[in-house]
């Protein structure tokens, strides 16, 4: 869907990351989160604000701001309606996570490598970052409300919690017996 065609006072979700090229790793802003639109800037970005109260905005608040992520925005209906998967078929049921999911890989920086007549260009892995993974719901299981080909829908003590596509492979969950 394109900024242009969004609608005022409607919600939307971020269906899948853009490329951060400041540190080489995926955005995955709004991607869990229900915005509501509430025009464009001056610069051609979405002005928006989150549509339920959460950390960030009782730190930040929840006024109108413009947001820089263009791409990738759909109706928030997608997270109830999407294309659906094989973990659709366990829609209210209890799950777990049996996997740790990557949710950061570690960062790859690019170092300057002179050589008589040219420079070259070599990737090498960071040694300051590492792979930060979820854990959260091998311990802690949930009923899956919803789950489509970019999020998962799950209650959480009593609570809705959106999940991006970093956790919608079937193999990193099971059906949880109690």
């Amino acid at each position: 869907m394109e900024i242009k065609d969004m609608e005022k006072g409607k919600a939307y979700i971020r269906i899948n990351p853009r490329y951060n090229p400041h540190n080489t790793n995926m955005d995955w802003s709004y991607t869990r989160e229900i915005m509501i639109f509430d025009g464009m800037s001056e610069t051609g970005n979405p002005i928006m604000h989150r549509q339920s109260e959460s950390i960030f905005t009782s730190a930040l608040g929840n006024e109108p701001r413009e947001r820089n992520c263009t791409q990738g925005w759909m109706p928030a209906e997608i997270i109830w309606n999407g294309p659906k998967t094989d973990m659709s078929a366990w829609e209210g049921k209890t799950i777990i996570q049996v996997q740790p999911i990557l949710i950061n890989p570690g960062v790859m920086y690019r170092r300057i490598i002179k050589k008589p007549g040219r420079i070259r260009y070599l990737a090498t892995p960071s040694v300051e970052k590492r792979d930060i993974f979820d854990r959260h719901y091998m311990n802690n299981p949930v009923k899956l409300l919803s789950a489509t080909e970019y999020h998962l829908v799950v209650e959480e003590n009593d609570h809705q919690v959106i999940l991006d596509q970093r956790y919608i492979r079937i193999d990193s969950w099971a059906l949880y017996n109690e």
